[in-house]
């Protein structure tokens, strides 16, 4: 009999995570509660696009009470995206995530680029994330305090 495939982490423990990683770096950053975060993913998805869903709530949340604090950003959709990037990596070096390999399908940019539904590894959309995967652990610029 085959053995089944391992099981990737709980929605919840990516989003605890990720959470975990904003609570760290920014002193302003209020938690989320987890549990509703982790069932806003769609059923069926691989770990790295339930991973980008769970980022893409977090990230928005927290640049939501940034601007609230600081004023608002002049792109906050750029910023999420941004945000998004550093989360993925957070979750990436928590073990949460496979480790990608450059310029492969498994490269972040390219899957994150799937997740947007389909865009180049090169629009800004995924030059946005890409700033931020790269700039971890950094606290993510647009979140910085002002």
């Amino acid at each position: 009999m085959p053995t089944p495939p391992p099981q990737g982490p709980d929605n919840v423990d990516l989003a605890n995570a990720m959470m975990g990683c904003l609570q760290s770096k920014l002193p302003y950053y209020r938690a989320m509660y987890a549990g509703p975060v982790a069932a806003s993913v769609p059923p069926g998805q691989s770990v790295e696009m339930s991973a980008f869903a769970i980022a893409t709530t977090l990230a928005a949340n927290a640049v939501d009470q940034h601007d609230r604090l600081y004023g608002y950003s002049s792109s906050p959709t750029a910023a999420a995206r941004e945000v998004v990037g550093y989360l993925d990596h957070c979750a990436m070096d928590a073990g949460l995530v496979p480790t990608p390999f450059n310029n492969s399908p498994s490269d972040p940019r390219i899957l994150y680029g799937q997740f947007l539904g389909g865009q180049s590894s090169m629009s800004p959309a995924v030059e946005d994330f890409s700033r931020g995967f790269t700039g971890w652990p950094l606290t993510p610029l647009p979140l910085l305090q002002r």
